[in-house]
């Protein structure tokens, strides 16, 4: 679902097409985090954003996804300094029933690239926490660093917003910058279109607008924002 979730693993930035470049760890050099909550990405200006509405169908039945900005005092080590991320809790209820509530974390680095450094998670059944699966965070285990949007967005440039050996592993793939999508309160031009496989080999596909962020994720779609001022 939303924002889930070229990864950071060892040292090393493994990165295909989108100006990001597959290195040894000998080589790569680690992401610089100036100003890592300042996430400003045109495409995911995360920094702005308080809180997001998501309706859909999935399966045939209603679905609902809300994402909002919440505070956090967690941090993370990169190359051997800490990084302050945005953190953002998101709910998804399916026939009005809660099934998963997850703080997802992100940080943009100085080139302007957006990183998804984890999601804790709870998952619910008949309104009681039954699980914890897709729960990872970089730093700990085999979690590789993600890229959850390029700061340079082109056709047939692949990353990773995940890659957790026997948890996740989610392949992104741009495969439009020219789509047009039109949710309640507007019609959005030149849209950056991402095809994702996912572990399980299911297929998805996510929509971004320019200065709004995600519009499209798969079979839900945006119906209400609130920025902050």
């Amino acid at each position: 679902m939303i924002a889930k979730c070229a990864a950071l693993f060892m040292g090393a930035v493994f990165v295909c097409g989108t100006g990001l470049l597959a290195a040894h760890a000998q080589k790569e050099k680690v992401p610089v985090f100036s100003h890592s909550t300042q996430i400003t990405h045109p495409y995911f200006p995360l920094s702005s954003l308080q809180n997001d509405l998501y309706r859909g169908k999935e399966a045939g039945k209603a679905v609902r996804v809300t994402n909002k900005r919440v505070a956090t005092k967690k941090t993370f080590m990169v190359g051997g300094k800490k990084v302050v991320p945005l953190a953002f809790e998101f709910r998804e209820f399916v026939e009005g029933e809660l099934k998963e509530v997850a703080i997802d974390y992100f940080a943009q680095d100085d080139a302007g690239n957006v990183y998804y450094l984890g999601e804790e998670v709870a998952n619910y059944a008949n309104g009681k926490v039954v699980g914890h699966e897709g729960a990872w965070l970089y730093g700990k285990g085999k979690a590789a660093l993600g890229v959850m949007l390029p700061a340079n967005l082109k056709v047939g440039g692949k990353y990773q917003p995940g890659n957790v050996p026997g948890v996740t592993t989610e392949d992104d793939e741009v495969i439009s910058t020219t789509e047009t999508v039109t949710i309640p309160f507007g019609t959005y031009k030149n849209c950056v279109k991402v095809r994702e496989k996912l572990s399980d080999g299911t297929v998805e596909y996510k929509v971004y607008a320019k200065d709004v962020g995600l519009v499209v994720d798969n079979t839900v779609r945006l119906v209400s924002r609130k920025t902050r001022k």
